[in-house]
């Protein structure tokens, strides 16, 4: 990390728009829309010196996604792009879901007959029309949750319905 990135962490890390995850596990993240002023970062740091490339580097960026991984070491990601920065928290998102397991509000099956939420048993049906009757479940309750495949070894996989 240059320096400047470093004093972007620090004076931003409390100041982010969503975080996700955890240090200690899938790595914590830290979404920044928007430019960061050169004001802004003075007011947290009146002592912070910026040259000319900082200004550049700040001017360019309109977006950035701090992070710290499962051994402390902290990095930011920048995004001269909206639509890139949009991406790649998705893919976070995705990832840090996928690493969590199910959530509260999620739907759970482990033989594609059988579905819960939480520990109720909120739908059956058979292997052949479970993604179809899943859909249909959500639709009616318009409440659109992820689904998980939960295996006899306690593994868990994130079930793409396709509709």
């Amino acid at each position: 990390m240059s320096e400047l990135t470093e004093k972007i962490y620090s004076l931003l890390e409390g100041w982010c728009d969503d975080e996700i995850g955890e240090a200690g596990t899938s790595g914590w993240y830290g979404l920044i829309q928007g430019k960061i002023t050169p004001e802004e970062l003075l007011d947290l740091d009146p002592e912070l010196e910026l040259d000319t490339e900082d200004l550049e580097y700040l001017d360019a960026n309109i977006g950035y996604i701090l992070s710290v991984d499962s051994q402390g070491f902290q990095d930011v990601m920048e995004y001269e792009v909206e639509v890139e920065l949009q991406q790649a928290w998705d893919t976070l998102l995705d990832e840090c879901q996928e690493f969590e397991g199910p959530q509260e509000g999620d739907l759970v099956t482990e033989d594609h007959i059988h579905v819960y939420q939480g520990h109720k048993l909120v739908l059956e049906t058979t292997p052949d029309t479970f993604n179809q009757d899943v859909e249909a479940y959500m639709e009616a309750k318009q409440y659109w949750p992820t689904v998980w495949f939960s295996d006899d070894h306690g593994g868990q996989r994130h079930i793409v319905l396709g509709g």
